[in-house]
C-alpha cells in the first residue's frame, strides 16, 4: 500500500516527511489525511468505473474560505461534507476535547497543530479580546445606534425623561434604552 501511495503521488503532493505529519480524517479514514500543517489530501486509491478499475491518485484538495475558515469539500459514498480545516485537525492530532477549536495565535487562517487547542466558548471569547478581535458597538454588523446616540441616551436618563419616551425619541426599543442605562451595552461608552 505504502508504494502504491509512493507511485501515485503527484507534483503537487509531495511533502517533507521530517516536519509534515499525517493522519486519517476521523469519519473519512482511507479516503483523506490531514498534516500536522493544516493540508488535507486524498488517499490513492482504486476505484470501480464501469465494469473496470482505475487508480484514483492522491492530491492535495484546495481549501476555500466560508465564514472566514478555511473549508474543505469531503465526499464519502457520493455525500459531499463542508468541514472547517481547524476543527479535522484538531479532531485528529490535539487530545482531548471541548466546545471549540480555538486559534491560539487569533489568526483564523493558520491552521497548525501547534497554533490550535480545545477550549470553552468563553476561552474562545476571552481570545478574541486579548487578540482585539471582538466586535462590539458601532463596529457591529447588527449595530443600530452610535456612540453620540447612547450617550444621548444616558444624558437624557439623568435629566429624568423615562425610558419609554427616549426608546420613542431615538426609534429603538425601551429594553435596549434600558440595557443601555444599566451598562450591560455600549459599557465601553463613558
Amino acid at each position: 500500500m505504502a508504494d502504491l501511495r509512493k507511485a501515485a503521488r503527484g507534483r503537487d503532493c509531495q511533502v517533507n516527511e521530517k516536519t509534515e505529519r499525517w493522519r486519517p480524517v476521523i469519519g473519512f479514514e482511507g479516503l483523506y489525511e490531514i498534516s500536522n500543517q493544516g493540508r488535507v489530501r486524498s488517499v490513492s486509491r482504486w476505484v470501480s468505473i464501469g465494469k473496470g478499475k482505475r487508480l484514483s491518485e492522491g492530491r492535495i484538495i484546495s481549501q476555500s474560505i466560508k465564514q472566514g475558515y478555511p473549508t474543505v469539500c469531503l465526499c464519502n459514498c457520493g455525500i459531499e461534507q463542508h468541514k472547517t480545516v481547524h476543527r479535522i485537525l484538531a479532531e485528529s492530532f490535539i487530545p482531548g476535547s471541548g466546545e471549540v477549536v480555538r486559534h491560539l495565535d487569533g489568526d483564523r487562517l493558520h491552521c497548525t497543530e501547534d497554533n490550535l487547542a480545545w477550549g470553552s466558548y468563553a476561552d474562545n471569547e476571552k481570545d478574541k479580546r486579548e487578540h482585539g478581535r471582538l466586535v462590539y458597538g458601532e463596529g457591529h454588523h447588527q449595530a443600530k445606534l452610535t456612540i453620540e446616540m447612547v450617550k444621548d441616551i444616558r444624558s437624557m436618563h439623568e435629566r429624568g425623561i423615562t425610558q419609554l419616551s427616549i426608546a420613542r425619541s431615538i426609534g429603538i426599543g425601551r429594553g435596549a434604552v434600558g440595557c443601555v442605562i444599566r451598562g450591560e451595552t455600549w459599557r465601553h461608552v463613558k
